[in-house]
Protein backbone atom coordinates (compact mmCIF):
# COMPACT_ATOMS: atom_id res chain seq x y z
CA UNK A 1 0.00 0.00 0.00
CA UNK A 2 1.34 3.38 -0.90
CA UNK A 3 -0.05 6.30 1.03
CA UNK A 4 0.66 9.99 1.21
CA UNK A 5 -0.15 11.42 4.58
CA UNK A 6 -0.78 14.95 3.48
CA UNK A 7 -4.53 15.45 3.90
CA UNK A 8 -4.59 18.75 2.08
CA UNK A 9 -4.89 17.07 -1.25
CA UNK A 10 -7.47 14.68 -2.75
CA UNK A 11 -7.22 10.96 -2.15
CA UNK A 12 -7.11 8.59 -5.13
CA UNK A 13 -7.45 4.84 -4.60
CA UNK A 14 -7.64 1.92 -7.00
CA UNK A 15 -5.55 0.07 -9.61
CA UNK A 16 -2.80 2.30 -10.94
CA UNK A 17 -2.29 0.71 -14.35
CA UNK A 18 -0.05 2.48 -16.83
CA UNK A 19 1.44 4.64 -14.02
CA UNK A 20 5.14 4.66 -13.25
CA UNK A 21 7.23 6.55 -10.69
CA UNK A 22 9.85 9.02 -11.85
CA UNK A 23 12.41 11.05 -9.97
CA UNK A 24 11.32 14.60 -9.38
CA UNK A 25 7.88 13.71 -8.17
CA UNK A 26 5.77 13.57 -11.31
CA UNK A 27 4.03 10.31 -12.22
CA UNK A 28 3.01 10.55 -15.91
CA UNK A 29 -0.23 9.10 -17.22
CA UNK A 30 0.24 7.30 -20.53
CA UNK A 31 -3.24 8.02 -21.80
CA UNK A 32 -6.59 9.36 -20.78
CA UNK A 33 -7.75 5.92 -19.60
CA UNK A 34 -4.86 5.38 -17.17
CA UNK A 35 -7.07 5.91 -14.13
CA UNK A 36 -10.15 4.05 -15.33
CA UNK A 37 -11.87 2.64 -12.28
CA UNK A 38 -10.14 5.00 -9.85
CA UNK A 39 -12.34 6.87 -7.39
CA UNK A 40 -11.48 10.34 -6.16
CA UNK A 41 -12.45 11.80 -2.81
CA UNK A 42 -12.04 15.42 -1.96
CA UNK A 43 -9.66 16.31 0.83
CA UNK A 44 -10.96 19.14 3.00
CA UNK A 45 -12.13 21.90 0.66
CA UNK A 46 -9.77 21.12 -2.23
CA UNK A 47 -10.98 19.60 -5.49
CA UNK A 48 -9.15 17.62 -8.12
CA UNK A 49 -8.13 20.10 -10.78
CA UNK A 50 -8.37 19.79 -14.53
CA UNK A 51 -10.36 16.57 -14.49
CA UNK A 52 -13.60 15.46 -16.06
CA UNK A 53 -16.06 12.78 -15.08
CA UNK A 54 -17.40 10.13 -17.41
CA UNK A 55 -20.87 8.55 -17.32
CA UNK A 56 -19.86 6.22 -14.48
CA UNK A 57 -18.70 9.04 -12.23
CA UNK A 58 -15.06 8.06 -12.73
CA UNK A 59 -12.73 11.03 -13.26
CA UNK A 60 -10.68 11.19 -16.42
CA UNK A 61 -7.35 12.93 -16.53
CA UNK A 62 -6.30 14.27 -19.89
CA UNK A 63 -2.56 14.38 -20.63
CA UNK A 64 -1.80 15.11 -16.98
CA UNK A 65 0.81 14.15 -14.42
CA UNK A 66 0.27 13.14 -10.81
CA UNK A 67 2.44 14.92 -8.26
CA UNK A 68 3.61 12.50 -5.54
CA UNK A 69 5.21 13.95 -2.41
CA UNK A 70 5.79 10.80 -0.40
CA UNK A 71 5.09 7.22 -1.38
CA UNK A 72 5.68 3.95 0.41
CA UNK A 73 5.06 0.90 -1.79
CA UNK A 74 4.81 -2.55 -0.22
CA UNK A 75 4.69 -5.63 -2.46
CA UNK A 76 4.25 -9.08 -0.95
CA UNK A 77 7.31 -11.31 -1.34
CA UNK A 78 9.38 -8.26 -2.11
CA UNK A 79 11.21 -5.95 0.26
CA UNK A 80 9.49 -2.61 0.86
CA UNK A 81 10.95 0.39 -0.82
CA UNK A 82 10.60 4.03 0.07
CA UNK A 83 10.30 6.79 -2.47
CA UNK A 84 10.88 10.24 -1.04
CA UNK A 85 10.37 12.88 -3.68
CA UNK A 86 11.90 16.14 -2.63
CA UNK A 87 10.18 18.39 -5.11
CA UNK A 88 7.62 20.45 -3.22
CA UNK A 89 6.47 22.74 -5.99
CA UNK A 90 4.37 21.89 -9.00
CA UNK A 91 3.20 23.59 -12.12
CA UNK A 92 -0.50 24.45 -12.71
CA UNK A 93 -0.58 21.61 -15.22
CA UNK A 94 0.03 18.99 -12.55
CA UNK A 95 -2.61 17.93 -10.05
CA UNK A 96 -1.34 17.20 -6.51
CA UNK A 97 -2.91 14.06 -5.12
CA UNK A 98 -2.57 11.44 -2.44
CA UNK A 99 -2.27 7.91 -3.85
CA UNK A 100 -3.27 4.63 -2.25
CA UNK A 101 -2.50 1.50 -4.25
CA UNK A 102 -3.36 -2.09 -3.32
CA UNK A 103 -1.15 -4.72 -4.98
CA UNK A 104 -1.92 -8.42 -4.55
CA UNK A 105 0.68 -11.10 -5.08
CA UNK A 106 -0.03 -13.26 -8.10
CA UNK A 107 -2.72 -10.93 -9.46
CA UNK A 108 -2.75 -11.04 -13.25
CA UNK A 109 -3.01 -7.86 -15.21
CA UNK A 110 -6.04 -7.53 -17.39
CA UNK A 111 -5.06 -7.90 -21.02
CA UNK A 112 -7.12 -7.62 -24.11
CA UNK A 113 -6.83 -10.31 -26.73
CA UNK A 114 -5.46 -8.74 -29.87
CA UNK A 115 -5.39 -10.26 -33.33
CA UNK A 116 -2.80 -9.28 -35.84
CA UNK A 117 -5.43 -9.55 -38.56
CA UNK A 118 -8.93 -9.56 -37.13
CA UNK A 119 -10.64 -9.72 -40.52
CA UNK A 120 -8.74 -12.84 -41.58
CA UNK A 121 -9.38 -14.42 -38.18
CA UNK A 122 -13.10 -13.80 -38.59
CA UNK A 123 -13.09 -15.25 -42.12
CA UNK A 124 -11.37 -18.41 -40.90
CA UNK A 125 -13.81 -18.70 -38.00
CA UNK A 126 -16.76 -18.18 -40.36
CA UNK A 127 -15.62 -21.09 -42.54
CA UNK A 128 -15.49 -23.32 -39.45
CA UNK A 129 -19.01 -22.28 -38.47
CA UNK A 130 -20.27 -22.97 -41.99
CA UNK A 131 -18.71 -26.44 -41.80
CA UNK A 132 -20.50 -27.01 -38.52
CA UNK A 133 -24.00 -25.57 -39.11
CA UNK A 134 -24.11 -24.49 -42.76
CA UNK A 135 -24.48 -20.95 -44.11
CA UNK A 136 -28.17 -20.59 -43.26
CA UNK A 137 -27.89 -21.34 -39.54
CA UNK A 138 -24.74 -19.22 -39.41
CA UNK A 139 -24.59 -16.41 -36.79
CA UNK A 140 -22.05 -13.69 -36.06
CA UNK A 141 -22.16 -14.56 -32.37
CA UNK A 142 -20.98 -18.08 -33.15
CA UNK A 143 -18.24 -16.71 -35.38
CA UNK A 144 -17.04 -14.45 -32.57
CA UNK A 145 -16.98 -17.41 -30.18
CA UNK A 146 -14.87 -19.48 -32.58
CA UNK A 147 -12.54 -16.52 -33.18
CA UNK A 148 -12.24 -15.96 -29.40
CA UNK A 149 -13.18 -12.30 -29.68
CA UNK A 150 -15.98 -10.19 -28.24
CA UNK A 151 -19.45 -10.52 -29.73
CA UNK A 152 -19.14 -7.01 -31.15
CA UNK A 153 -15.77 -7.59 -32.83
CA UNK A 154 -17.19 -8.84 -36.19
CA UNK A 155 -18.98 -5.53 -36.64
CA UNK A 156 -15.66 -3.75 -36.96
CA UNK A 157 -15.34 -5.22 -40.45
CA UNK A 158 -18.79 -6.51 -41.42
CA UNK A 159 -22.18 -4.86 -41.24
CA UNK A 160 -24.03 -8.15 -40.78
CA UNK A 161 -23.73 -11.87 -41.41
CA UNK A 162 -24.63 -11.40 -45.07
CA UNK A 163 -21.57 -9.25 -45.63
CA UNK A 164 -19.32 -11.70 -43.80
CA UNK A 165 -20.61 -14.56 -45.93
CA UNK A 166 -20.06 -12.42 -49.02
CA UNK A 167 -16.45 -12.00 -47.89
CA UNK A 168 -16.13 -15.78 -47.51
CA UNK A 169 -17.53 -16.20 -51.03
CA UNK A 170 -15.10 -13.61 -52.35
CA UNK A 171 -12.18 -15.42 -50.75
CA UNK A 172 -13.46 -18.60 -52.36
CA UNK A 173 -13.65 -17.08 -55.84
CA UNK A 174 -10.09 -15.78 -55.50
CA UNK A 175 -8.89 -19.26 -54.56
CA UNK A 176 -10.92 -20.76 -57.40
CA UNK A 177 -9.35 -18.44 -59.96
CA UNK A 178 -5.87 -19.23 -58.63
CA UNK A 179 -6.60 -22.99 -58.72
CA UNK A 180 -7.68 -22.85 -62.37
CA UNK A 181 -4.66 -20.76 -63.37
CA UNK A 182 -2.29 -23.10 -61.57
CA UNK A 183 -3.83 -26.19 -63.15
CA UNK A 184 -3.74 -24.72 -66.67
CA UNK A 185 -0.09 -23.71 -66.35
CA UNK A 186 1.06 -27.30 -67.02
CA UNK A 187 -0.80 -27.63 -70.33
CA UNK A 188 0.91 -28.24 -73.65
CA UNK A 189 -1.61 -26.27 -75.72
CA UNK A 190 -4.56 -23.92 -75.33
CA UNK A 191 -7.23 -26.67 -75.50
CA UNK A 192 -5.48 -28.74 -72.86
CA UNK A 193 -5.26 -25.60 -70.74
CA UNK A 194 -9.03 -25.18 -71.00
CA UNK A 195 -9.62 -28.77 -69.93
CA UNK A 196 -7.22 -28.40 -67.02
CA UNK A 197 -9.09 -25.37 -65.73
CA UNK A 198 -11.96 -27.81 -65.21
CA UNK A 199 -9.71 -30.04 -63.13
CA UNK A 200 -8.64 -27.01 -61.10
CA UNK A 201 -12.30 -26.11 -60.56
CA UNK A 202 -13.25 -29.53 -59.18
CA UNK A 203 -10.07 -29.78 -57.13
CA UNK A 204 -10.88 -26.45 -55.51
CA UNK A 205 -14.41 -27.59 -54.64
CA UNK A 206 -13.12 -30.78 -53.05
CA UNK A 207 -10.50 -28.94 -51.02
CA UNK A 208 -12.70 -26.07 -49.80
CA UNK A 209 -16.28 -27.38 -49.72
CA UNK A 210 -17.41 -24.73 -47.24
CA UNK A 211 -16.36 -21.91 -49.54
CA UNK A 212 -17.96 -23.71 -52.47
CA UNK A 213 -21.23 -24.01 -50.56
CA UNK A 214 -21.30 -20.34 -49.60
CA UNK A 215 -20.34 -19.25 -53.11
CA UNK A 216 -23.11 -21.12 -54.92
CA UNK A 217 -25.70 -22.25 -52.40
CA UNK A 218 -26.03 -19.06 -50.39
CA UNK A 219 -24.50 -16.03 -52.07
CA UNK A 220 -26.29 -15.98 -55.38
CA UNK A 221 -24.54 -12.78 -56.39
CA UNK A 222 -21.99 -10.38 -55.02
CA UNK A 223 -23.22 -7.31 -56.86
CA UNK A 224 -24.56 -5.87 -53.60
CA UNK A 225 -20.98 -5.85 -52.29
CA UNK A 226 -18.78 -4.04 -54.82
CA UNK A 227 -15.66 -4.77 -52.78
CA UNK A 228 -16.19 -8.51 -53.32
CA UNK A 229 -17.93 -8.61 -56.70
CA UNK A 230 -14.68 -8.40 -58.67
CA UNK A 231 -13.51 -11.76 -57.32
CA UNK A 232 -16.44 -13.62 -58.88
CA UNK A 233 -15.92 -11.85 -62.19
CA UNK A 234 -12.23 -12.72 -62.13
CA UNK A 235 -12.90 -16.44 -61.70
CA UNK A 236 -15.24 -16.58 -64.69
CA UNK A 237 -12.86 -14.44 -66.73
CA UNK A 238 -10.11 -17.06 -66.26
CA UNK A 239 -12.36 -19.66 -67.89
CA UNK A 240 -13.48 -17.26 -70.62
CA UNK A 241 -9.90 -16.31 -71.47
CA UNK A 242 -8.93 -19.95 -71.99
CA UNK A 243 -11.93 -20.50 -74.27
CA UNK A 244 -10.92 -17.45 -76.30
CA UNK A 245 -7.32 -18.67 -76.41
CA UNK A 246 -8.36 -22.03 -77.81
CA UNK A 247 -10.50 -20.26 -80.40
CA UNK A 248 -7.57 -18.08 -81.50
CA UNK A 249 -5.43 -21.19 -81.96
CA UNK A 250 -8.15 -22.81 -84.07
CA UNK A 251 -8.71 -25.58 -81.53
CA UNK A 252 -12.30 -24.46 -80.89
CA UNK A 253 -14.82 -23.11 -83.42
CA UNK A 254 -15.49 -19.40 -83.72
CA UNK A 255 -18.73 -19.61 -81.77
CA UNK A 256 -19.91 -17.40 -78.91
CA UNK A 257 -17.07 -17.65 -76.41
CA UNK A 258 -19.35 -16.80 -73.51
CA UNK A 259 -21.71 -19.69 -74.33
CA UNK A 260 -18.80 -22.11 -74.67
CA UNK A 261 -17.47 -20.97 -71.30
CA UNK A 262 -20.89 -21.46 -69.69
CA UNK A 263 -21.06 -24.96 -71.18
CA UNK A 264 -17.65 -25.88 -69.77
CA UNK A 265 -18.56 -24.38 -66.39
CA UNK A 266 -21.80 -26.36 -66.23
CA UNK A 267 -19.97 -29.66 -66.69
CA UNK A 268 -17.34 -29.14 -64.00
CA UNK A 269 -19.72 -27.45 -61.58
CA UNK A 270 -22.08 -30.39 -61.79
CA UNK A 271 -19.24 -32.82 -61.09
CA UNK A 272 -18.06 -30.74 -58.12
CA UNK A 273 -21.56 -30.46 -56.67
CA UNK A 274 -22.26 -34.18 -57.02
CA UNK A 275 -18.88 -35.07 -55.55
CA UNK A 276 -19.30 -32.86 -52.49
CA UNK A 277 -22.79 -34.26 -51.96
CA UNK A 278 -21.43 -37.80 -52.02
CA UNK A 279 -23.55 -38.71 -55.03
CA UNK A 280 -20.79 -39.93 -57.32
CA UNK A 281 -19.78 -43.64 -57.16
CA UNK A 282 -16.12 -42.90 -56.46
CA UNK A 283 -14.16 -43.76 -53.35
CA UNK A 284 -11.45 -41.12 -53.53
CA UNK A 285 -10.81 -37.61 -54.73
CA UNK A 286 -8.32 -38.95 -57.25
CA UNK A 287 -11.13 -40.99 -58.80
CA UNK A 288 -13.27 -37.84 -58.99
CA UNK A 289 -10.45 -35.96 -60.72
CA UNK A 290 -9.92 -38.79 -63.22
CA UNK A 291 -13.61 -38.66 -64.02
CA UNK A 292 -13.33 -34.89 -64.43
CA UNK A 293 -10.54 -35.35 -66.97
CA UNK A 294 -12.72 -37.77 -68.95
CA UNK A 295 -15.70 -35.41 -68.88
CA UNK A 296 -13.74 -32.32 -69.93
CA UNK A 297 -11.97 -34.23 -72.73
CA UNK A 298 -15.32 -35.48 -74.02
CA UNK A 299 -16.67 -31.94 -73.87
CA UNK A 300 -13.67 -30.48 -75.71
CA UNK A 301 -13.98 -33.05 -78.50
CA UNK A 302 -17.67 -32.28 -78.81
CA UNK A 303 -17.07 -28.52 -78.99
CA UNK A 304 -14.47 -28.98 -81.75
CA UNK A 305 -17.00 -30.52 -84.16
Amino acid sequence: MADVMNTDVPLVTGPMKCVSETAGGVVPLENEHSLTGVFCQQGRDRQTTHSRTNDDGVPRFFKRGLFVRYANILIRHRSPRMLTLATLSYSPDVAPVNITVMLKAGMKRERRYHHGNLKKTLLDAAVKVVAKVGPRAFTLREVARHAKVSHNAPYRHFHDKEELLAAVASEGFERLADAMIEAAATADNSLDALMLTGRGYVKFALRWPEHFSVMFDYCQGLDAYPAYAASGQRAFQVLLDHVAGAQRDGRLPAADANELALTAWSIVHGIAKLANSGLLPFKSQDDVLRFTALATRTLAEGMRK
